[in-house]
């Protein structure tokens, strides 16, 4: 007696473990991956199955390509490789796009939908051929459906655009699922440039390209030209200065970011005032350091020597001396500084 009830308990302890072992399996199965665009599949109303395959597709992929049989005009597998396509006469057929579907004679996509189609296990469904948008809170033909990568929500294609755009005007360039509370989603300019005007691509992606280069990023100096430029100072390599745009062609110095201060070494014009940078004032300072001007320490104006002692006196009323620039009083004419006269 004691050995048949154990018996039962260890039969009823088997059928536990193998129920709890199926249990396990379907939720390891519960996740598909469908069969065109290789994307996993969360959801089993999300997908559907052929009848003579086993193959998942997921309800994107079955509105973005409906292959249809000559002989039924009832959708197939959308794996072009699938043996069901090929074993018999009336499973051949081509892949055909949703907008075709009504010039060819086909049956409409819509009643297609309707009518047909089943989740991943095989059991009957119905599949829609609207959604609900959650932005302009519409419901939405089935080809607007837009999936959000990372994440489980869909928006319809026109919002996530207006969304898209919106962000990148704000110089939000990382964007996220258009959801607030979902941090996982994310929206890549690749993924979405059928759905978004080409300028805004354009936009997008050299807006990602000029963050990406950070503190490497310049532009032309020239304001006619403000071309982005990229500065690679490499290693162990000697400093350039003097470089040339390859867009306006006009030589500018790469370490001061300028136009090209010819005359002036970088340490010189960093040390020269905002108004002193200008293409006349280098020149000036040229001419007056080949012809030996000394300058005003008070009203910076360039003075020249033609005859008499060091002592100078400019037209502001400051006194100098003309060889080191030092100030002097108006009475002594001999440099404390130097200790010259003439």
């Amino acid at each position: 007696m004691l050995d048949l009830v154990a018996m039962a308990a260890d039969d009823s302890a088997l059928a536990e473990d193998l129920q709890v072992e199926e249990v396990l399996q379907f939720s390891i199965q519960s996740e598909d991956v469908c069969a065109v665009c290789k994307q996993v599949i969360r959801s089993l109303e999300a997908s559907w199955k052929p009848e003579n395959c086993d193959h998942v597709i997921c309800i994107a992929c079955f509105c973005q390509y409906a292959p249809e049989t000559e002989a039924t005009g009832l959708p197939r597998c959308a794996v072009a490789s699938c043996d069901s396509l090929r074993n018999t006469e009336t499973h051949q057929g081509t892949l055909i796009s949703i907008e075709d579907m009504d010039h060819k004679g086909k049956k409409p996509l819509d009643s297609t939908l309707q009518e047909l189609g089943q989740c991943s296990r095989g059991a009957s469904a119905k599949i829609s051929s609207e959604f609900y948008c959650a932005i302009c809170m519409e419901t939405v033909h089935i080809r607007e459906f837009f999936p959000i990568d990372g994440c489980t929500h869909t928006f319809c294609t026109s919002c996530v655009s207006q969304y898209i755009a919106a962000k990148v005007e704000e110089n939000v360039l990382s964007i996220g699922c258009p959801d607030p509370g979902c941090k996982d989603g994310v929206l890549h300019p690749d993924v979405c440039r059928d759905v978004i005007p080409a300028q805004l691509f354009q936009r997008w992606g050299a807006a990602l390209c000029d963050s990406s280069l950070g503190s490497l990023k310049f532009y032309c100096p020239f304001k006619e030209c403000s071309a982005l430029l990229v500065h690679d100072p490499g290693h162990g390599e000697a400093v350039i200065t003097n470089v040339e745009c390859p867009h306006c062609c006009r030589m500018f110095c790469a370490q001061c970011k300028v136009p090209w201060h010819d005359g002036v070494t970088c340490t010189e014009f960093q040390r020269l005032g905002k108004d002193e940078r200008g293409r006349e004032d280098l020149l000036l300072r040229k001419v007056a350091q080949k012809s030996k001007w000394q300058r005003c320490p008070k009203c910076k104006i360039y003075v020249e020597r033609i005859e008499g002692c060091v002592h100078i006196i400019c037209r502001c009323g400051h006194c100098f001396c003309y060889l080191c620039a030092s100030p002097m009083s108006r009475d002594n004419h001999a440099c404390k500084t130097c200790k010259r006269t003439w």
